[in-house]
């Protein structure tokens, strides 16, 4: 089951980092939205969502490399 793994993934790594990334990804999404209400939908391609995914979840997962290193 799918959601069980994502779950267990999620308890594993650090709170404070999940929250980061879940607030970079809700205020990315938030300023997406305002830009579509004034009409410049071109500003957010598809590659700055790419982008904008990939250093959070990036930074997350660095961010537990990183603690990983210090408690081995």
């Amino acid at each position: 089951m799918p959601t069980a793994e994502l779950v267990t993934l999620m308890l594993r790594l650090r709170f404070d980092a999940v929250v980061f990334a879940t607030l970079s990804l809700c205020g990315y999404l938030r300023c997406r939205a305002h830009v579509r209400t004034h009409g410049a939908e071109a500003d957010f391609s598809r590659a700055t969502t790419t982008l904008v995914v990939v250093l959070a979840i990036g930074s997350m997962l660095a961010a537990e490399w990183e603690i990983g290193k210090h408690t081995s």
